[in-house]
């Protein structure tokens, strides 16, 4: 008898209709977060860029650092997840109050790491990106003052994913959208002085951004422990604290590779963002302009992919193994072809983006080539996020994912850029193609891996049946 292949059409009508029904209740709220956190970001991006190509191409530099801390939480959360979305699926509140206080350790030590570093070598931090004197002079005066709300995006972070896992989505919505709309104003009245408040410039960007990031804690925990929201997060410090070496010993197994996983990932692409720095400040405006763009289209595949693994982790943990196999190959079918539509779109809008900015035609240039090169590239993209993401790390394989997903960056697209972008001078559209070009080594291995079931392991702690082959 051969073994499940998640390709296989093995869905009846009624299951795909469930899957998609549990896609758009369960990852549009995540997708509307995420988009409501890029659009932060791209606020301050956009209200800044009125001011110039050096405000631009500072300010967004030092959202690339809270970019590195914000893969770095999502990182923990999704590796917390892992256990969470297991846990919930046997309704063991226990082990997902547990799994929370431990995430909210590595949370809060990785957010003062880069509050510490921030405050104390911001002009270091920035000229990683940026030789241009302006540049860092702008990105370090926005980064000190915008790292103060590093620290509460590391507890919110903590509590948000959790969340997610145990299907309790709106909370982090809300909170998402008052920040969202007090960032907004908060925007308008410091960078340009408006209703009696001073003109700060890129200081009130930052003023702005890190006091929407408090309200968005205090929201997250005041839904949580409010009496009548029976929260299974509702828990007390020594609910969440309490010292169990076994469980964090194998907590750390699970979550490490994720952290390495999403770090390494990340540092590639502060590699690729420096070469763009040193090919010019308009190449690297540019690429910080279709980045924020960018951002706001792949937001779906937040939602996308979190629910993808919340459903596939909460079936592991039901002992539902050729559940969880079905799932996983309807989401692999879906990915490529959401992804195609939505680059489409991505590049559609390559007409009208680059317009917003304040900046050479050559910025606006390069950034709308960018954007399309991303956009035909998303299929295969997102077809990989679905996999890493979705999948191995529902199944706990968060080893074999890190090794493919770092492996494909640092092997395959780093020196591409590098070679391309230093040592023969290439244009800039070839060299923002080598940063896609690690997509094609990560598909073909990834498949292999996800036919092969080796991905699939219940870490709730129970004996867990043989999944078996789907039928048709």
């Amino acid at each position: 008898m051969r073994r499940a292949r998640p390709f296989a059409p093995s869905l009846s009508r009624d299951d795909s209709r469930q899957l998609v029904r549990s896609l758009v209740t369960l990852g549009g709220p995540i997708a509307l977060q995420n988009l409501i956190g890029s659009s932060l970001n791209m606020l301050d991006t956009v209200m800044i860029g009125s001011l110039g190509t050096a405000q631009i191409a500072g300010v967004a530099i030092a959202n690339q650092i809270f970019f590195l801390l914000n893969l770095f939480l999502f990182g923990t959360g999704s590796g917390t997840a892992v256990f969470t979305a297991q846990y919930w699926g046997n309704r063991d509140l226990a082990g997902i109050r547990r799994s929370l206080g431990a995430c909210l350790v590595v949370t809060m030590s990785g957010a003062l790491l880069v509050f510490a570093l921030s405050q104390a070598i911001p002009r270091q931090l920035i000229a990683l990106f940026s030789p241009d004197p302006e540049v860092i002079g702008y990105g370090s005066r926005f980064l000190r003052v915008v790292s103060i709300g590093f620290l509460f995006q590391g507890v919110s972070a903590g509590y948000i994913y959790v969340l997610r896992s145990v299907e309790r989505t709106r909370m982090a919505l809300v909170a998402g959208a008052a920040s969202l709309a007090l960032n907004t104003f908060l925007n308008w009245c410091l960078i340009f002085g408006h209703l009696g408040a001073p003109a700060l410039g890129v200081e009130g960007s930052g003023i702005a951004t890190a006091t929407a990031r408090f309200v968005e804690l205090a929201i997250v925990i005041a839904a949580v422990y409010r009496r009548k929201s029976r929260s299974p997060l509702a828990a007390r410090p020594r609910e969440m604290f309490r010292l169990d070496p076994y469980f964090f010993r194998k907590f750390v197994a699970v979550i490490l590779p994720v952290v390495g996983n999403e770090v390494g990932w990340a540092l590639g692409l502060v590699v690729e963002m420096a070469v763009f720095g040193h090919m010019g400040t308009a190449s690297v405006a540019a690429y910080n302009i279709a980045d924020t763009a960018i951002k706001l289209v792949i937001v779906v595949f937040f939602g996308t992919t979190n629910a993808n693994a919340i459903i596939v982790g909460k079936r592991i943990g039901q002992q539902d193994r050729d559940g969880a196999v079905r799932a996983a190959g309807f989401c692999m079918r879906l990915a490529p072809a959401l992804g195609a539509v939505l680059g489409g779109v991505l590049a559609a809008l390559s007409l009208v983006v680059p317009g917003l900015f304040n900046v050479d035609p050559q910025v606006r240039l390069f950034a709308a080539t960018a954007m399309v090169i991303y956009g035909c590239g998303m299929p295969l993209r997102m077809f990989n996020w679905h996999m890493i993401v979705g999948i191995m790390r529902a199944g706990g394989d968060t080893r074999f994912a890190m090794a493919m997903d770092v492996g494909g960056t640092w092997l395959v697209s780093i020196p591409l850029v590098a070679v391309a972008g230093l040592l023969l001078g290439a244009p800039f559209w070839l060299v923002y193609v080598a940063t896609m070009m690690e997509d094609i080594p990560k598909a073909i291995i990834g498949v292999r891996r996800v036919r092969s079931l080796k991905w699939l392991n219940d870490l709730t702690g129970r004996p867990a049946p043989e999944a078996q082959p789907p039928v048709g």
